[in-house]
């Protein structure tokens, strides 16, 4: 029992400071999902309070049964994602590779993106029994999306190459589960996740919580057209 209510006391003192942090936040961005909005001079602070905010959250994660759930189906579909966006950079490439190159082209990259995209409540996919940890989570996600709306993307780069099997596979993901580079990992242990999965949770200022509730992605791919400006010798 006395082991129980340590386990309660440390997470009710990191729910009153999350919420400390939260209104922090607040005072910096609005109460109004819709409207979020930072001074050029107020930024660092904000990161740095999303910052602490997501080790909070990280933290505090209780992995119930629901959570455990999401996170099986999360990982998934942005495994999918993925593979749909490389199997299009794929078709480029080949189709890149059939056409001479102009007086303009000395090279060029294939790009593809996954991001979270936060336009309103339907893109938010509310996970049963979040409430518990006292996060406002769409006004919290709103501001992270705004602060960083061009840097919150998965990245994958082809430069100049027709190999079908060489875009499309992945040494970021072999028979290695990349469960442990997520703050939560222990509770994982039994699920392969995915490399874009990790990149959510670990690299950008989105909680694994956060990560959970997101519902639309996405996801693009462009080529970009290189030239050199190399000209004769007089």
């Amino acid at each position: 029992m006395k082991r129980l209510n340590q386990l309660e006391d440390t997470f009710d003192a990191q729910k009153s400071a999350l919420q400390s942090v939260e209104s922090k936040i607040m005072a910096l961005v609005g109460t109004d999902w819709e409207s979020v909005i930072c001074r050029d001079e107020e930024e660092e602070t904000l990161r740095l309070l999303l910052f602490e905010r997501k080790s909070l959250l990280d933290r505090m994660f209780l992995a119930t049964d629901e959570e455990c759930q999401r996170m099986v189906w999360q990982n998934q579909r942005l495994h999918e994602l993925t593979i749909r966006v490389k199997n299009k950079m794929a078709d480029i490439c080949e189709e890149l590779a059939t056409k001479p190159k102009d007086d303009f082209v000395d090279d060029y990259e294939v790009r593809g993106t996954v991001c979270f995209d936060f336009g309103d409540l339907d893109d938010f996919y509310p996970l049963p029994g979040a409430e518990c940890y006292g996060s406002n989570f769409p006004l919290m996600m709103s501001a992270i999306y705004m602060l960083d709306e061009k840097q919150q993307t998965v990245e994958y780069h082809c430069h100049h190459t027709d190999d079908r099997e060489t875009i499309l596979e992945d040494s970021l993901d072999d028979d290695q589960s990349w469960a442990h580079e997520i703050p939560v990992s222990s509770n994982f242990e039994g699920t392969y996740i995915w490399h874009t999965t990790v990149d959510f949770c670990r690299d950008m200022y989105y909680a694994v919580l956060d990560v959970l509730q997101m519902k639309t992605f996405w996801s693009e791919v462009v080529v970009q057209y290189q030239n050199f400006g190399r000209t004769q010798s007089p």
